[in-house]
């Protein structure tokens, strides 16, 4: 279906209905197209790892550049500019967690999980860069960036499967607690119920990485994200320009 032909239909179902009732869908437009897009991202393009994580940094280091600051050192840039890199923000929108510790670098992750998929790396036939981020009171989440099939816009996006938040707030380990606790006892007993809980110490922002899942996260990656079908490689170098 072309655009066109898809504007036609929108026209004819909003003038079957009151003007009250357009406006309501109209409004509503946004959050569906939000959620198509995280249900749906768009196809990555073929670019050699190597290639992904220089594009990145020049990136992050261009936006600190603009806000007057440097990194210490040349190959160093501060990942928290990076969010506001292109499109990667909205990869992640749909889960709250915050950016006062995170990262991209495998050399720089200390956590228990993620290890193997921190940094630029393949997801299966998808070029990406595994990255973490959470607040000191939260446990970490995590994601990827790539590199869209246009060959110059970064994205990213979050697996829901394996990954470690809770799905009914919706919110990285720590930011509710009641409810964090509720739903972690409730999995561990359904799902890992030989591991054994003293609940007086138990804290969700500690013992939330049991959910973790390494396979599970690579296999919602390659059911989310599929490579664009292009012939030749996307070489950034000659596409970072907007």
């Amino acid at each position: 279906m072309t655009t066109t032909q898809a504007l036609n239909q929108i026209k004819t179902i909003l003038n079957t209905l009151s003007l009250s009732d357009a406006r309501k869908v109209i409004d509503k437009l946004p959050e569906l197209l939000q959620k198509r897009a995280l249900e749906n991202p768009p196809p990555a393009a073929n670019v050699t790892t190597e290639a992904l994580w220089n594009m990145l940094k020049s990136k992050c280091n261009a936006l600190s550049a603009k806000y007057g600051e440097r990194p210490k050192k040349e190959d160093e840039f501060d990942f928290r500019k990076c969010y506001d890199v292109d499109e990667i923000i909205e990869g992640t929108s749909a889960i709250e967690f915050t950016l006062e510790n995170a990262g991209c670098d495998e050399n720089e992750w200390g956590g228990q999980n993620w290890g193997s998929l921190i940094g630029a790396r393949m997801f299966g036939n998808i070029p990406g860069i595994g990255c973490y981020a959470h607040g000191d009171w939260e446990y970490p989440v995590f994601f990827i960036i790539y590199l869209d099939a246009d060959g110059k816009t970064l994205r990213s996006y979050l697996p829901k499967k394996g990954n470690v938040f809770n799905p009914k707030k919706k919110s990285a380990f720590g930011n509710n607690e009641e409810d964090d606790r509720e739903f972690l006892l409730g999995w561990i007993q359904e799902h890992r119920p030989e591991i054994r809980i003293d609940e007086g110490r138990f804290d969700p922002s500690e013992e939330a990485g049991v959910i973790f899942n390494e396979g599970d996260i690579l296999h919602d990656i390659a059911g989310h994200i599929h490579l664009a079908h292009l012939t030749e490689e996307v070489w950034p170098d000659s596409k970072t320009s907007d």
